[in-house]
């Protein structure tokens, strides 16, 4: 199966198409928050599946777990699951994703054409409007196991409009506050200093950013 040929990303896309459109169907009247391509990890790329939440499940979830783990009681139980994607409720949901097959193969260039077709089967998803009667936007993102903020704020900055998200994700013991901006940067909400890609790779899980 050739990652660079149109087959295996068609079939993707239109497993991803279906995937949507199912949750639909399974949310009733839940509000959807995002959706997401989850992978094994951050390389060497294992399987694809579909992912979800809303908000609704976002707080059973986050009741569930402060029933068991008093980190989880209050506001900071719904903030340290919003982005945690195997917590989801919707999480591998759809049977037609869990039935694909990856092309075989390892190494970089294997994980950076999948990684591509994971884009671009999610920019044909936002093209076909399944989720456009939905406000706000439906987050679209890449995730995996044991994500890290690179990770995610690569998927988020490609796959949503600029400005679109005002997400809170994760960042070891901190809530990371972000905002896509015009230019592809993240900025603080003080003073709207612009960090360089290179400090946010070294320090972003070490800072606080204020929400935009």
């Amino acid at each position: 199966m050739d990652i660079k040929g149109s087959d295996f990303r068609e079939r993707l896309t239109a497993a991803v198409n279906k995937a949507a459109a199912d949750l639909l169907m399974k949310v009733h009247d839940e509000q959807i928050y995002a959706f997401s391509l989850f992978t094994s990890g951050e390389e060497e790329f294992q399987y694809v599946c579909a992912s979800a939440n809303t908000e609704e499940g976002l707080l059973e979830r986050a009741r569930a777990y402060a029933e068991e783990r008093p980190e989880y009681v209050g506001d900071i139980g719904a903030k340290k699951l919003r982005w945690s994607a195997p917590d989801w409720k919707y999480h591998d949901f759809s049977p037609d994703l869990q039935s694909l097959e990856l092309p075989a193969g390892s190494g970089r260039d294997r994980d950076s054409r999948l990684y591509g077709n994971y884009i671009y089967a999610l920019r044909k998803l936002e093209e076909k409007k399944i989720f456009g009667g939905i406000t706000p936007r439906v987050i679209l993102l890449v995730t995996c196991g044991d994500i890290g903020e690179e990770f995610f704020l690569e998927g988020l900055k490609r796959l949503n409009p600029p400005g679109a998200s005002k997400t809170d994700f994760p960042a070891t013991e901190n809530i990371l506050l972000v905002k896509v901006t015009r230019n592809g940067k993240l900025y603080k909400d003080d003073c709207g200093e612009p960090f360089e890609e290179a400090f946010l790779k070294a320090k972003i899980a070490r800072r606080h950013f204020a929400p935009p």
